[in-house]
């Protein structure tokens, strides 16, 4: 039996797992040819998108499982794709010529990597903080 724990990082972490789905799906630039327009996601490729999509399916068990400081990898992870890919876009001169940055969208991928961060990154302090609190109970005599 698979017991799922509701506790209070399950909230950071459906919030990150949420805004990195709409992230990836939002346009992260548009440029436009005469006529023509044209907005890419990083689903829109095929490659980036999925990949960060295959992470966040890939970590549902540590979800299920509530084990929240393991979301530390998966964030890692995520964080690292998204920031490349805006390194790539941001330091291109020409392509920042041609296109339209669309700031939006890169605010929800980020935030949705802090939010997976931060869930793990408070998990950790609690467990900390319970170690600590343990060694500081003297022993009954």
């Amino acid at each position: 039996m698979i017991k799922a724990k509701l506790d209070k990082y399950l909230g950071l972490t459906v919030l990150g797992y949420v805004l990195l789905i709409i992230g990836c799906a939002l346009p992260v630039v548009s440029f436009s040819f005469g006529d023509m327009s044209e907005n890419v996601s990083l689903l829109s490729d095929g490659g980036d998108g999925v990949m960060i999509i295959g992470i966040l399916v890939l970590s549902l068990p540590i979800v299920v499982m509530a084990r929240h400081r393991a979301l530390l990898i998966p964030a890692i992870l995520t964080f690292g794709i998204i920031m490349l890919n805006f390194v790539d876009i941001r330091g291109d001169e020409l392509a920042m010529e041609l296109f339209d940055f669309q700031w939006p969208a890169w605010i929800v991928l980020f935030a949705g990597s802090a939010s997976l961060a931060a869930a793990a990154a408070l998990a950790f302090v609690e467990r900390r903080g319970a170690s600590k609190a343990d060694d500081m109970i003297p022993a009954a005599a």
